[in-house]
């Protein structure tokens, strides 16, 4: 069963008005105040989806340097292949495909979580 998502919320106080017609700077000044408020609404949106996109960044980042380590330990696995030793090839070669199974899958589901959205 999928997580239920959480939003979060900002509650902003609505402007009160006067009982009478307001004049032009008065209304001017409710305007301005409306615009920086939905400004602040949308820099703390940006940022909001800015923490998102660097989690997944760092997620899929951490896959890719496990498997460029697995390719390093395959590479390593097959330079020892030329020496007669078969015990440290198939250690190498294990390793080195495990690590490189690993970051794939890591790096996928970052990518994939990436592409869904934030939670």
């Amino acid at each position: 069963m999928p997580t239920p998502r959480t939003e979060t919320h900002h509650s902003y106080p609505l402007p009160t008005l006067p009982e009478e017609d307001p004049s032009v700077a008065e209304a001017l000044e409710r305007v301005y105040e409306a615009g920086q408020g939905l400004l602040m609404r949308r820099l703390e949106l940006l940022l909001e989806e800015g923490r998102g996109l660097l989690i997944y960044a760092l997620a899929a980042g951490a896959g890719l340097l496990v498997a460029a380590g697995g390719w390093a330990l395959v590479i390593a696995g097959a330079l020892v292949a030329l020496d007669p030793g078969p015990p440290r090839l198939i250690a190498a070669v294990v390793i080195g495909c495990a690590h490189l199974a690993t970051g794939v899958i890591v790096a996928y589901r970052a990518l994939r979580s990436a592409k869904a959205g934030p939670r």
